[in-house]
């Protein structure tokens, strides 16, 4: 999922390496657009509308069988909060079918029994009762390999991406919590996305950067861990060059304090330019390039193509 400044220089969804890609359907409607990807060990369906978007999450590791868990977002536009809150109203009298099941948008998690065999399943969105979107689910005949034994904790991830954790959960989200501490009686949650019986999707929070604590809870279960919330910022004078016009990209990172690891930083471009030190690339960071104040800061030289927009995504690549 992308977090747009300006012309979309941040992007904040993690990458997760993928065992399989399986297709995923997709319909437009009038005024709206459907957008589907897999992000974080989730997928992800986004529509857009005039009111905002409504962004759908479930596990992508789906199998016949499975409870699991998914949930529904919203955001809507406006200038003011008046404009905002009327726009929320009408993005939560969207309703999304799943498997037959109606789920209003203002629910926000709901639970879904997939049939053994699985059927053809389908993800439906209606507005005022007219079907808007239409998309085909994957969901594997197959079981996937049995979760470890114990709760696979991450102890590296970036502000407001998904951070996937691996175990035996139920594939029931309202049975699991993931809470963080910090320094200063600061406290919080992840947000919950998508639960399978193989593992738990989140999103990092984005009011907390550095080192803090994380407690996993999985009705009776419970694991505790460190884990660094690390905090991407990118910026550019101009994200609208013409042909053989350049700019500096500046990426800095925040929250490294007291890192003693090397980690990687991964930098893709996209649009009508070259970026310096080709178009995708990872870059190692060695603790000791790391600042007094925690943060480590790069610059790319972008040269423009020919005439048009560009954006850049950088990511941390858990560890």
């Amino acid at each position: 999922m992308k977090i747009r400044l300006g012309l979309r220089l941040l992007s904040l969804s993690l990458p997760f390496a993928l065992s399989v890609l399986l297709p995923v359907g997709l319909l437009q409607a009038k005024d709206s657009e459907v957008k589907t990807k897999h992000a974080g060990g989730a997928l992800e369906f986004l529509l857009n509308t005039p009111s905002g978007d409504l962004t759908v999450y479930l596990p992508d590791d789906m199998a016949s069988g499975d409870t699991i868990s998914g949930s529904i977002l919203t955001a809507p536009k406006g200038n003011t909060e008046a404009e905002r809150a009327k726009n929320r109203e009408t993005l939560q009298t969207y309703v999304v079918e799943i498997g037959g099941q109606k789920v209003p948008a203002s629910k926000g998690i709901f639970d879904w029994m997939i049939p053994t065999p699985a059927k053809s399943s389908l993800l439906k969105i209606f507005s005022s009762g007219k079907e808007v979107a239409n998309m085909a689910i994957p969901v594997s005949e197959t079981r996937p390999a049995t979760p470890p034994a114990k709760f696979q904790l991450p102890n590296l991830g970036q502000q407001w991406r998904l951070v996937q954790i691996e175990g035996p959960f139920d594939g029931t989200l309202s049975t699991t919590r993931l809470s963080w501490t910090a320094s200063g009686n600061l406290s919080g949650e992840f947000e919950r996305l998508a639960e399978s019986p193989r593992k738990a999707v989140f999103r990092s929070p984005l009011n907390v950067s550095g080192p803090i604590q994380i407690q996993l809870k999985e009705g009776a279960a419970e694991a505790k861990g460190p884990f660094r919330n690390v905090a991407v910022r990118l910026s550019a004078p101009k994200t609208n060059l013409i042909k053989g016009e350049t700019t500096t990209m500046t990426i800095k990172l925040e929250g490294l304090q007291g890192i003693n690891e090397k980690f990687s930083l991964h930098l893709v471009k996209d649009g009508v330019v070259t970026m310096q030190g080709g178009d995708d690339q990872t870059i190692s960071i060695q603790p000791g390039e790391i600042g007094n104040d925690g943060s480590f800061t790069l610059t790319r030289t972008m040269t423009g193509m020919q005439k048009g927009n560009w954006t850049a995504t950088a990511s941390v690549v858990p560890r």
